[in-house]
């Protein structure tokens, strides 16, 4: 396990995972409040789109923190083997754990949001009337699956989160005018 360092951390340090959250809870808050008037409802075409951007909205919530990461090659390879030693000897995961190996969690997290959003676009991309959304998912599709460079600098995760977290918001707002 990594050294905990006993300093106070820095104030500064956690302006943009604090901001972040705050963004991103009220987008779950509205998720749930669409899950939960569901819950009881036959299945519609909606649920897969819900259950897309839930995941997407966990993942975003779980980087928030974790998003302060330098991800160089070495330490992103020793941090997953050493988030692998614990899952398995353990058989659990806890945030501690997602912390101490943020060089691969974090991008862990951003890769499932990414994902999902991608697979978003191309299962739902006739139904986004709103060119505003789909240019979002475009962003997000071209930026981190496209090739760009994969060992990032934390401010590039901060704005690899931030372009998740517009595409997210605007795929809910397109969902709740579906669900009107």
């Amino acid at each position: 396990m990594p050294e905990r360092s006993r300093s106070p951390i820095e104030p500064a340090a956690l302006e943009w995972p604090v901001r972040a959250r705050l963004r991103i809870s009220p987008v779950l808050l509205r998720l749930y409040r669409l899950i939960h008037a569901r819950e009881n409802q036959t299945t519609r075409p909606q649920d897969t789109l819900t259950m897309l951007l839930a995941g997407a909205g966990f993942s975003l919530w779980r980087a928030a923190f974790l998003a302060q990461a330098d991800r160089l090659p070495e330490s992103m390879v020793s941090e997953a083997t050493r988030f692998f030693g614990v899952l398995i000897r353990d058989n659990a995961i806890a945030f501690q754990q997602d912390r101490d190996n943020s060089a691969w969690t974090a991008g862990y997290y951003l890769n499932n949001a990414y994902f999902r959003l991608a697979f978003l676009k191309e299962r739902f991309h006739t139904d986004f009337p709103d060119s505003n959304l789909e240019a979002h998912i475009e962003a997000v599709c071209s930026k981190w699956l496209g090739g760009q460079e994969r060992y990032l600098k934390p401010n590039d995760l901060q704005n690899c989160w931030d372009d998740a977290f517009e595409a997210t918001e605007a795929a809910l707002l397109h969902l709740e005018r579906l669900s009107g």
